[in-house]
């Protein structure tokens, strides 16, 4: 940790409210956790290139990244000690503060992506199973699901759903649209189908991903009003209830209008071509 903060008042530098009387070495386990969960998604390779070189704009997201996510980590023994003495931190503050070192996290993990993705030969970013996967699905930037479904157009948690981008596609659409021409054909009837998959997508996240890994007007939702109606499990449903709603209209109508189409064409994997905007999975 010390090759990144030397002491407090460096790390306070980028994450809020560090208590100058914290011991850095307190620090440690909160740092490898984050070190762990910062590595997966950059891969090791990178983290170690972004250590050692130090390009300014990369790096400093990176220490805002390591900061933030250590003080998240860390905040919950800060509030232990604050209600032991004299201070005491309500639970909507100790929410707040979480809040605020999560949100500081995703901005920075969001820079750090941006960065990588328009480098793709930075320390083999391009050779990541991360970057790779994403050429073969039908949503293949943030910027697209977005367009769908609003996640601020987050590469972090763009990059989290792949793997239900893949499942769901698999699962739920390729079933239904393989068939058709129309898909690759018909710009409007592939946004419905990618609309309706973006949704399925939040329906599946909200029930398994832990809230930190939701965009933050979910995790607003969470704390503001659907928490104050349930416990988080009922909260969780009642969110994949709302998306599953729609998702299930949609596929109703993706199916009705597959049914009244003239044409069906088996559409082969080969057929994946550079100018598509639609690639299909196998």
């Amino acid at each position: 940790m010390r090759q990144f903060f030397t002491d407090i008042s460096e790390l306070s530098e980028y994450a809020p409210g560090v208590d100058s009387s914290i011991e850095l070495i307190t620090l440690q386990p909160s740092f490898r956790t984050s070190r762990q969960k910062i590595s997966e998604m950059v891969t090791p390779s990178v983290w170690e290139k972004i250590a050692e070189e130090r390009t300014e704009e990369l790096f400093e997201n990176f220490l805002s990244a390591i900061a933030n996510r250590m003080m998240y980590e860390h905040s919950i023994f800060l509030a232990v000690a604050k209600n032991a003495g004299e201070q005491k931190l309500y639970k909507y503050q100790h929410e707040e503060i979480k809040d605020i070192y999560v949100s500081n996290f995703w901005a920075a993990m969001n820079n750090i992506l941006q960065y990588l993705d328009s480098h793709p030969d930075y320390a083999g970013w391009q050779d990541s199973r991360h970057y790779k996967d994403r050429q073969n699905l039908i949503i293949r930037s943030a910027e697209e699901f977005d367009h769908y479904y609003a996640i601020d157009s987050s590469p972090y948690f763009y990059y989290k759903v792949q793997f239900l981008i893949r499942k769901i596609y698999s699962d739920e659409i390729k079933s239904r649209v393989k068939k058709i021409s129309l898909l690759q054909e018909d710009s409007e009837f592939a946004s419905r189908v990618k609309r309706a998959l973006c949704y399925h997508v939040m329906a599946e996240a909200v029930m398994t991903f832990d809230l930190t890994e939701l965009p933050r007007s979910i995790r607003y939702d969470f704390n503001h009003e659907y928490e104050k109606t349930g416990s988080v499990p009922q909260s969780r449903e009642k969110l994949n209830t709302y998306f599953m709603k729609q998702v299930l209209a949609w596929y109703k109508a993706i199916e009705t209008e597959i049914s009244l189409a003239k044409e069906s064409v088996d559409i082969e994997v080969s057929d994946n071509k550079e100018e598509n905007n639609y690639y299909f999975m196998s």
